[in-house]
């Protein structure tokens, strides 16, 4: 779980075939080789993150919306 607006990144595990992408962020590792990606987790909401030639499932990400504390 990390808050919105906060910076994350996602390391592919050792072995993983093509490209990273997270779901409902639309954004893919630039290359199959590539094993790290980072971007800021703007939206509120639960996110899939998968191995994009498999369609394998890596992680959930849950991005929380800022408290209004």
């Amino acid at each position: 779980m990390v808050q919105a607006g906060s910076q994350v990144e996602i390391v592919a595990p050792t072995g993983m075939v093509g490209q990273l992408h997270v779901q409902g962020f639309e954004i893919f590792s630039t290359t199959t080789t590539q094993r790290e990606l980072r971007f800021r987790a703007d939206d509120p909401g639960t996110y899939v993150v998968e191995a994009d030639e498999t369609g394998q499932q890596l992680v959930v990400l849950e991005v929380l919306p800022v408290s209004s504390d």
